[in-house]
């Protein structure tokens, strides 16, 4: 569900020239959801206002097919309305391309080592199985640290479903607004947004990918889920799944990826109901619902979000 996330970032990744084989799932890791969504859905829009400022949330999908309509009137009304818009993360063409170098760099260990030393036999074969569905080389993964092999893994699985991050929500919304004038801003920075992985202890770097590595085998259930919870502007059930999937594993990625950010977001989503206007923010829909969602810290502080209906 992002734009100006790692997909985005990531979507130049380089590999060997050769056919990915199709693959019949997709995976839930850290920021991304990324699922076989039906061909009509219409995500909620959220309102929160005050006397002169009026602020949309909408949670996104941060890849999709081309030709996928996620589009609603709910939405178009928000888009058409707002005189700013904020992302996650907001990332021009050039400041992807150097996060993109300097993700890498991070991502790689150091001389001499590989990730297969890093596993259990086990997981070993899990990494070369997903290599080979994926249709990458062998072997492809073995330079990497475990938390950049995840995020491979998962941008290479979502192109080979027809994902894309150029067809996404943020994506798209971006250029309508550069387009329009509509200035574009971001509740972190780019380097706040890679230091999410970067900045890992090796003992959630290795959980990462074996939540990547053990949710394959059960991810269209998984994401069949997701996908009625999303159509169904169902924020809490896309929250507890999310939830779920982070704390079974380890803790610290659940809380860097997800909660912790929503926390440090709010002082900025605040200062823009301190201006006059409308602002439409846009994150992952994963970051809205939930105890400790965007929502909920919003109106803890007092605000009131009202779902947008459509004509």
């Amino acid at each position: 569900m992002h734009m100006s996330s790692t997909l985005d970032i990531l979507k130049g990744t380089n590999r060997k020239e050769q056919d990915m084989k199709p693959w019949k799932t997709a995976i839930f890791a850290g920021l991304f959801a990324i699922a076989p969504m039906a061909a009509q859905a219409e995500p909620g829009v959220w309102k929160i206002g005050d006397e002169d400022t009026t602020l949309y949330l909408f949670g996104s999908y941060h890849a999709l097919p081309a030709d996928f309509a996620w589009r609603g009137p709910a939405f178009d009304g928000a888009l058409s309305a707002a005189d700013r818009i904020l992302f996650e993360t907001a990332v021009d063409d050039a400041a992807a391309a150097r996060m993109r170098a300097d993700l890498d760099a991070a991502g790689r260990l150091l001389d001499g080592e590989v990730l297969s030393a890093l596993l259990a036999a086990d997981e070993v074969a899990l990494v070369r199985a997903a290599e080979a569905d994926l249709g990458l080389p062998p072997a492809f993964l073995e330079p990497f640290r475990p938390w950049y092999a995840a995020l491979l893994i998962t941008v290479f699985e979502a192109a080979a479903l027809g994902y894309d991050p150029a067809t996404g929500v943020e994506l798209t919304i971006k250029a309508e607004a550069e387009a329009g004038g509509i200035p574009v801003g971001g509740l972190e920075t780019v380097e706040e947004h890679l230091n999410l992985f970067a900045g890992l202890s090796d003992g959630a770097s290795l959980a990462y990918l074996q939540s990547v590595l053990a949710a394959r085998p059960h991810t269209a259930a998984l994401l069949d889920d997701m996908r009625a919870a999303w159509e169904g502007q169902d924020l809490d059930t896309l929250a507890t799944i999310a939830a779920e999937n982070f704390t079974g594993h380890d803790a610290e990625i659940g809380e860097r990826l997800l909660w912790a950010r929503n926390e440090n977001w709010i002082p900025r989503i605040e200062a823009e109901l301190d201006e006059a206007g409308t602002a439409l923010v846009v994150v992952g829909a994963t970051h809205l619902g939930g105890a400790r969602g965007i929502i909920a810290l919003l109106e803890a502080r007092g605000y009131s979000a009202t779902l947008v209906e459509s004509p």
